[in-house]
C-alpha cells in the first residue's frame, strides 16, 4: 500500500531529509529509504523496481501463498533450496550470497512439509539438502531448471554456479516421459524430448500444463478435447497438453 505522511510525522521516519519514500518492511533490516532520484521520468519505473526487489526477505519462505508471488514476479530468476528448516550454517550461506544477488535473483527456502513442489522437481525427503535455480523465462522461452553441483553450505559455491549460469556454462535438465508412439488425436501430448518439435515449430501451439491430481485440470480435461476436436481441421492450429509434473 501507498501512503502520504504529514511532515512532522515524515520527519521522524526520514531523518535524511524530505521528500523522501520509506519501505515499511518487518524482516532483514526493516524499513528502507528510495535512495533513487526523486523526480525525472524514470521515477516510475526505477521506484517500482526498487520495491519489486527489496519487497521479498533475503531468503522467502515458499508456502502456498507466497508461491504466485515468488512466480509470478518481475524477477525470473530463483535459487531454491530444498532442506530441514533450522539449519543455521546452510541457511547463513544463503544469506551471504543472497546479499550479493538481491536485486537480481530471489534465494527461496522450501521446507519438506511443501510436498506438490517436492513432487514437481522429483526430491525426496531422504534427497535433502538440494538445489535447484529456477528460470522462469521471459514469455518466448520456457521454464528451465538447473541442478546445483556444489557445497550447499559454501556461499563462494552459490556464488559462482550463479556466474556460471549468466554465463550459460550449465546446461538444463530436461525431465521428460517417453514420446509416444502414436500421437495423433485431437489433443497432441507433448513430453520434454518432442517439446521443441511440437511446441516451438512453424505452427501457433495452445498448451495445457496440467497435474494429474489438480481437481482443475481434472474439470478442463473435457472441454479441452471439445477444443481439440473443434480445431482438428485447422493445419497451422495444435491444441496439445503436458504433464508438468512428469516433464
Amino acid at each position: 500500500e501507498f501512503a502520504v505522511a504529514p511532515e512532522a510525522l515524515a520527519s521522524d521516519h526520514s531523518p535524511d531529509g524530505l521528500p523522501g519514500i520509506i519501505l515499511f518492511r518487518s524482516f532483514d533490516s526493516g524499513n528502507i529509504r528510495f535512495e533513487g532520484p526523486m523526480d525525472g521520468p524514470e521515477l516510475a519505473t526505477s521506484l517500482t523496481t526498487w520495491i519489486d526487489a527489496k519487497r521479498f526477505p533475503l531468503i522467502v519462505k515458499f508456502t502456498t501463498d507466497t508461491a504466485a508471488k515468488i512466480f509470478g514476479g518481475d524477477t525470473k530468476v530463483h535459487i531454491l533450496v530444498f532442506y530441514e528448516e533450522g539449519d543455521e550454517k546452510l541457511e547463513a550461506a544463503m544469506k551471504e550470497s543472497a546479499q550479493r544477488h538481491e536485486n537480481e535473483l530471489l534465494f527461496v527456502s522450501v521446507a519438506p512439509d511443501q510436498e506438490r513442489i517436492y513432487e514437481f522437481f522429483d526430491i525426496t525427503k531422504a534427497d535433502l539438502p538440494q538445489v535447484r535455480l529456477v528460470n522462469m523465462g521471459d514469455g518466448s522461452t520456457a521454464m528451465r531448471k538447473y541442478t546445483f553441483r556444489g557445497d550447499v553450505f559454501s556461499s563462494n559455491d552459490y556464488d559462482n554456479f550463479i556466474a556460471a549460469f549468466k554465463r550459460g556454462e550449465i546446461a538444463p535438465v530436461l525431465k521428460s516421459q517417453k514420446v509416444p508412439e502414436k500421437n495423433d488425436g485431437p489433443v497432441k501430448t507433448v513430453v520434454g524430448d518432442n517439446f521443441n518439435d511440437i511446441v516451438l515449430g512453424d505452427k501457433d501451439v495452445l498448451v495445457e500444463f496440467y497435474a494429474p491430481w489438480c481437481g482443475h485440470c481434472k474439470r478442463l480435461t473435457p472441454v479441452w478435447e471439445e477444443l481439440g476436436e473443434a480445431f482438428s481441421s485447422v493445419e497451422s492450429i495444435v491444441i496439445a497438453k503436458m504433464d508438468a509434473t512428469a516433464n
